[in-house]
């Protein structure tokens, strides 16, 4: 008889002070939205990071960019970017 299956241990995310220039790592964030305080960075597999930044838009809204970056030796590619908004519904119930 087996035992339960072993987990892979989760990476643990590093959080870096936002700076002007991880501006250009987000470019599905608007213009006028407010940056983060920091950015969250998690090595997802080797070769791969992936970044996360929550923006406030103009509305007010908490806006999550996400970005995949591949790591080469001689370069940094864009492998993937997501923008991802929660909606909320405001007003009174039925």
């Amino acid at each position: 008889m087996s035992g339960p299956a072993r987990r892979r241990p989760r990476a643990k995310p590093a959080l870096i002070a936002w700076k002007p220039a991880h501006r250009e790592l987000f470019r599905l964030a608007g213009d006028d939205w407010s940056p983060p305080a920091q950015v969250r960075v998690i090595g997802s597999m080797p070769g791969v990071t992936t970044w996360r930044a929550t923006f406030v838009n103009h509305q007010g809204d908490d806006v999550q960019c996400v970005t995949r970056l591949r790591h080469t030796a001689n370069d940094v590619f864009v492998i993937g970017e997501e923008l991802n908004i929660r909606f909320t519904i405001r007003g009174k119930a039925r």
